[in-house]
């Protein structure tokens, strides 16, 4: 990718004049939504780094010891940029009272992650990791490093998926260091899942009523995957619940009652689709429950889907596609009655800073279609193009050229983005709106001033990314 993709820090957001000048029988559209049942629906999302791993490093390779470490620790993820709730997220815990220490090799091993299970706020994350190992008595890995999103490097060239490891240093006596691999995704979306086990739909066969009524102990293994787009690792794997059939730690099960995770929430590209595979297995008959996956599309809302089992009971996975942590902040809920906005007497102005273009192909594009503001006084057109004047898309450009507006996009009480973009020879159709949603000033208050993303997914892997603001000011400004 050899183009810059430009991406404004949050309260970095100055007014910028354009230059060029677009005529308004040019850029306004008339009727502007009559036809949106016709598009796809966008998905809000946001920067979010999601941990992957914390492994153990033994540092001195000259030693000979056999023993294995006895790993009590916490583990954390915080944002140090503010003081609101939902700030931080326990990823691993285990303490020396109420809690088995994990067996890991001394030359080194990873750690079970059992977190996060709620979203947070992101704005400037770091992680904390404070090791001890009870076979020494003592703290081996202690420390407090930041994590790297994806926009916080705006002067480079962006690449939307990032894989970024980090090591964290331990005493020197300890021989020990830990080490962090993390992914960062610009459109990141939260999936909240629960699983439960239910009676099969359809089944004659009847449940044992001791079963149904105080429930039984499973071992298997409950996981997530998704896509990534561009990036080597096509696929990643994260465990959700993992029993083995000679553990001691058997989890017990009641019909209609959500398994006890290990972990719930996950991070998601906003492009990709998340797929729950589940195997379940009756500890005291040792036969097979339920084996099979189900595949969400990213949305905003909560969606459920049944896998049929093998002995007389179905698995029902339910995601709950989780809101930008800044949309559903209860501070930004409550921000109308608190009046936190009040000194401002002028009404929001939206910048759409770029529009990127994704897709698997490495095929020049030539794109036609329309890419539309809707909001306020009427529609403006970002972008338009006709069949026979198409953009030409290069292999590694992505940014679509934005013509104008010469105008402010006032959102109104709200906006939405309309795209429909096709490629001459068929390799590209992207059609969906990225609306607001109702009641901007008084219910997303927490947004203004801040950097918003969203994704209209295209068919062919094709897909349309959105990073804009909303700001308070009459002010605009526009990348290309």
């Amino acid at each position: 990718m050899d183009e810059m993709m430009e991406v404004p820090k949050e309260g970095e957001m100055t007014d910028v004049f354009l230059d060029e000048t677009v005529s308004e029988a040019d850029s306004k559209i008339e009727g502007f939504g009559n036809d949106a049942s016709k598009h796809s629906v966008g998905v809000w999302c946001e920067p979010v780094v999601e941990v992957l791993s914390v492994s153990l490093r033994n540092i001195n390779k000259n030693s000979n010891i056999m023993r294995s470490r006895a790993i009590y620790a916490n583990i954390f993820v915080v944002d140090s940029m503010t003081n609101k709730t939902n700030t931080k997220c326990v990823i691993y815990e285990r303490n020396v009272q109420g809690h088995e220490p994990e067996i890991i090799p001394f030359d080194g091993g990873t750690l079970s992650l059992t977190g996060p299970d709620d979203i947070m706020s992101m704005d400037r994350p770091f992680i904390g990791l404070d090791i001890f190992d009870r076979v020494v008595g003592e703290t081996i890995v202690n420390g407090f490093k930041p994590l790297v999103k994806t926009v916080d490097m705006a002067k480079q060239n962006h690449t939307f998926e990032q894989f970024n490891k980090l090591m964290v240093h331990g005493h020197h006596e300890s021989g020990c260091s830990a080490e962090l691999e993390y992914l960062a995704l610009t459109f990141g979306v939260f999936a909240t899942v629960e699983v439960q086990l239910i009676k099969g739909r359809g089944n004659k066969r009847r449940i044992g009523e001791e079963k149904e009524e105080k429930g039984f102990k499973v071992y298997g293994t409950i996981s997530a995957s998704y896509n990534l787009l561009c990036s080597e690792s096509k696929v990643n794997r994260i465990m959700l619940f993992e029993t083995k059939e000679d553990s001691n730690d058997f989890k017990w099960v009641r019909l209609g009652c959500p398994l006890a995770l290990s972990r719930s929430v996950v991070a998601v590209p906003a492009y990709s689709s998340l797929t729950i595979q589940v195997e379940l297995w009756d500890f005291a008959t040792k036969k097979l429950i339920v084996q099979g996956s189900n595949k969400f599309e990213t949305t905003n809302h909560r969606a459920e889907k049944t896998i049929t089992g093998l002995s007389n009971l179905d698995a029902e996975v339910t995601i709950v596609w989780e809101k930008p942590f800044k949309l559903d902040d209860p501070v930004a809920k409550k921000s109308i009655n608190c009046g936190i906005h009040s000194h401002f007497w002028a009404p929001h102005a939206v910048e759409v800073f770029s529009i990127f273009i994704g897709r698997e192909t490495d095929k020049p594009l030539r794109l036609h279609g329309m890419v539309a503001f809707g909001g306020g006084p009427g529609g403006f057109k970002l972008f338009n193009r006709c069949k026979d004047d198409p953009f030409i898309l290069d292999p590694g450009r992505n940014l679509l050229p934005l013509k104008g507006p010469n105008v402010t996009l006032a959102g109104g009480d709200a906006f939405e983005i309309s795209v429909d973009l096709e490629d001459v020879d068929g390799l590209v159709s992207i059609k969906g709106i990225v609306s607001s949603g109702y009641g901007i000033d008084h219910h997303q208050g927490g947004w203004f001033n801040r950097l918003l993303c969203s994704v209209i997914k295209g068919v062919y892997r094709s897909h349309a990314y959105f990073l804009q603001g909303a700001s308070r000011r009459w002010s605009f400004r526009r990348h290309r």
